[in-house]
């Protein structure tokens, strides 16, 4: 019963992400979206994030997933199967559905000046959706999962929250 309220939790925390983020970005051109969000730049931030982006990469997931079989299989295949599904869907995805969305730093001279994250490798194309995002939210998922304690469902939501921003 603990472990579905964590769940129950979690998709409903994830809601209040989500549902507001996908009206923000079907209802704004992309260009102007990401022109918007660099308006808000907080230089301190860039340290947080330019640690944080590799904590949705791919690596981290695999290795918790792997430091997860000393637990137990279960949690080895839970975060497994959570991560590497999200990945083959996002990858399907990019792949064949959305492959003309391009990633803002193919336009970086059409969005003028503009803060960016220095030591970050920026990919040109096939911008969505965002692996980071489907990683963050699929590792903070299984995690919750995993954890199967309510008061764990919101700090996992916002992790996986920042993590996709």
């Amino acid at each position: 019963m603990q472990r579905n309220r964590t769940v129950a939790n979690f998709l409903i925390g994830g809601s209040v992400f989500f549902l507001p983020a996908l009206w923000v970005v079907w209802s704004t051109e992309q260009l102007a979206l990401h022109a918007a969000i660099n308006a808000h730049h907080v230089v301190a931030a860039d340290l947080f994030f330019r640690f944080a982006t590799h904590l949705a990469d791919g690596v981290v997931p695999t290795l918790l997933s792997l430091l997860l079989l000393w637990k137990d299989v279960r949690s080895f295949l839970m975060m497994g199967a959570s991560c590497g599904f999200s990945a083959i869907i996002t990858q399907v995805l990019k792949q064949f559905v959305f492959d003309d969305h391009d990633r803002p730093a193919r336009f970086r001279e059409a969005l003028g000046e503009m803060d960016w994250v220095s030591g970050i490798e920026l990919n040109n194309y096939f911008s969505f959706p965002s692996g980071h995002a489907t990683a963050a939210w699929a590792m903070c998922l299984a995690l919750a999962v995993i954890i199967g304690k309510a008061r764990w469902s919101w700090p996992l939501v916002i992790l996986a929250g920042l993590l996709s921003f």
